[in-house]
């Protein structure tokens, strides 16, 4: 039976990184939060859904992020400070959305560059993976080419920057061809894969033109208490506490660094939590710790 710990109080060590972490957080919600709709996506459910013509994206392990022709903001509409080289490589006056991404895996490190404003230089690691252009009229297909364009003209700049690029997407020919897509993006350590309906329109919803695809699932769970490690992690933070939203309980071990158990996230915050599936009390099975979910709720 897993049972709440009080978590203990910090040393000189741990107390500086909480303050850091707490300036971070401080420093994402600085200003008043901009009104965003984004477009999200439906389930993937291979006995409602045919493929057949839809475009497929891969699903990217970073931070979405919406471009409003001059700053970056969460979805939730939090700005995250960009660096001037950043923005000033950006096309001004037009709205975008898409993904601020590195690698795969490397979801922690984005969210540690993107949240501050002292993160300067890093951001030369990441890239604005655009997949749609939300303001201009048109079909999914016409959006696409308008961001391609953009993207052409940028690299022709005196800057030469390559901060942005246009997701790239492949026609579906089959669920045969779906299901091989997304063996090879899992087996790469990709998260999955996205599939877009093809002359869709721009709907700042939940929608059911775009559909995500995956093995693992991914949801965001609140951490209620902290678990003794043992072991060779004795002393140290075993793993998170966490609810689901019917109020079950469940421990997450799996995913965390020798760092991250030096220094635990707070009570309270909202993690990411990737796992195999949900059991029969709706608890997941499996769970395994990506990272702070510091862009939802």
């Amino acid at each position: 039976m897993l049972v709440k710990k009080r978590k203990a109080p910090l040393d000189s060590n741990e107390e500086t990184k909480e303050i850091h972490k707490k300036r971070s957080k401080k420093e994402l919600r600085a200003e008043p939060k901009k009104d965003i709709h984004v477009l999200l996506a439906q389930s993937w459910d291979p006995i409602k859904h045919n493929p057949t013509g839809w475009w497929i994206s891969e699903k990217l392990d970073g931070l979405r992020a919406f471009w409003d022709g001059k700053h970056f903001y969460s979805r939730l509409g939090h700005r995250f400070p960009a660096p001037d080289f950043v923005l000033q490589g950006m096309p001004a006056d037009v709205v975008l959305d898409g993904e601020l991404f590195s690698k795969r895996g490397e979801f922690q490190s984005i969210t540690s560059i993107v949240r501050s404003s002292k993160s300067g230089e890093k951001w030369k690691a990441l890239k604005f993976h655009c997949f749609d252009a939300p303001e201009y009229k048109g079909r999914f297909e016409d959006r696409m080419a308008f961001v391609q364009a953009l993207v052409a003209k940028a690299s022709l700049q005196e800057t030469k920057s390559s901060f942005l690029v246009a997701h790239p997407h492949v026609r579906c020919e089959s669920v045969n061809h779906l299901q091989t897509e997304l063996k090879r993006v899992e087996s790469e350590n990709g998260e999955g894969l996205m599939i877009r309906e093809p002359g869709s329109a721009y709907v700042p919803k939940r929608s059911s033109t775009l559909l995500k695809v995956k093995s693992m699932q991914r949801d965001e769970f609140k951490i209620v208490g902290h678990l003794p490690g043992k072991g060779k992690y004795t002393g140290k933070l075993g793993g998170y506490l966490c609810t689901t939203n019917d109020g079950q309980e469940f421990g997450v071990g799996s995913g965390l660094t020798d760092v991250q158990r030096d220094a635990p996230l707070c009570v309270g915050t909202l993690i990411t939590v990737q796992f195999q599936e949900l059991s029969k009390d709706k608890i997941p099975r499996f769970p395994i710790f990506i990272g702070e979910a510091i862009d939802k709720t």
